[in-house]
C-alpha cells in the first residue's frame, strides 16, 4: 500500500526583491552559471529561471513606458561606458604585469578562499 504524499513542514521562502535582484544580475554576467549560482544559494533552478523572466518582462515593460531620455542620463551613460573601457584596460594591464613579473593571477574565487573564516 503506498502512502500519501507528505506535506511540506515549512511555508515556502519569500525572498526581498533586493535579493532577487542581486541574484538575476549574477546571472546576467558573461560566463555566469545560472544552475550554479541557484545551488550556491539553495534556490530551485527553475525559480530562478522564472525570476529572470520576470524582471526581463519588468524591464521590456518599462522602457516601452519611459519618457524621453534626459540628456544628463545620455551623459552619465557615456561617461560609464568610458569609465568601464578605461577599467578593462587597466585590468589588462595589471594581468600583463603580473605575467611579466611571474605572479599568479588572482581570481574572486581564490581571494575568497584565503579570506578568513568569519
Amino acid at each position: 500500500m503506498t502512502q500519501p504524499p507528505q506535506e511540506s513542514e515549512s511555508p515556502p521562502r519569500r525572498y526581498p526583491i533586493a535579493q532577487k535582484f542581486a541574484l538575476v544580475r549574477q546571472t546576467l554576467r558573461p560566463g555566469a552559471s545560472v544552475t550554479q549560482i541557484a545551488r550556491d544559494n539553495g534556490i530551485a533552478v527553475s525559480v530562478l529561471y522564472y525570476w529572470r523572466k520576470a524582471f526581463r518582462e519588468l524591464v521590456e515593460s518599462n522602457i516601452a513606458e519611459s519618457p524621453a531620455p534626459d540628456p544628463q542620463v545620455a551623459q552619465l551613460r557615456a561617461q560609464l561606458e568610458e569609465l568601464e573601457a578605461l577599467l578593462g584596460e587597466r585590468t589588462r594591464e595589471v594581468a600583463q604585469l603580473r605575467k611579466r613579473l611571474g605572479l599568479r593571477e588572482t581570481t574572486a574565487t581564490t581571494r575568497k578562499e584565503r579570506a578568513p573564516a568569519a
